[in-house]
């Protein structure tokens, strides 16, 4: 039971309320309404904070999940780099056969033209066989030296 009671000695009463076993709390209308705001204050801002909780959580689940999509498109850029890497080392290599069966092939010609040649065309094609031979060293040179630097880079950015 509340009461509402004004009081100017507080003996009488509490002597009273201690035969009827009750409880006396003192407390202005004013104070009780001032608690009661208080409380209503303390459970909205409970519930905000709630709120904002769970609105945060949102977002970082959203931002996770966009970054994962990021992610994957990032890995689909990063997969379709590394197969265009593969198929210029292909290429590259593919160069390099060509180039040798090319130089082997000019070598070999020569070297049938030099056998059945005359004495004065000997040496022009021998010169010419030289020429080639270092031709086909520096371009196969070349393109191994970058093949490997290639397949070097590339092994380093998988690790």
């Amino acid at each position: 039971m509340i009461g509402e009671i004004d009081e100017h000695w507080q003996v009488p009463l509490d002597t009273q309320m201690e035969t009827l076993g009750g409880r006396l709390l003192r407390q202005t209308p004013t104070q009780i309404e001032d608690a009661y705001l208080e409380r209503g204050i303390e459970a909205a801002q409970r519930e905000l904070a709630s709120l904002e909780a769970e609105k945060l959580a949102e977002l970082k689940a959203s931002e996770t999940k966009k970054a994962a999509k990021k992610a994957e498109r990032l890995q689909a850029k990063i997969d379709a780099a590394q197969q265009n890497v593969r198929e210029r080392e292909d290429e590259l290599a593919a160069k390099l056969r060509s180039v040798k069966e090319e130089g082997n092939e000019k070598i070999a010609v020569l070297e049938s033209q030099k056998a059945t040649a005359t004495k004065e065309s000997t040496s022009l094609l021998e010169q010419r066989l030289a020429d080639v031979r270092a031709d086909y060293q520096r371009r196969t040179q070349r393109l191994t030296e970058a093949l490997e630097r290639r397949k070097a880079a590339h092994s380093t950015s998988a690790a």
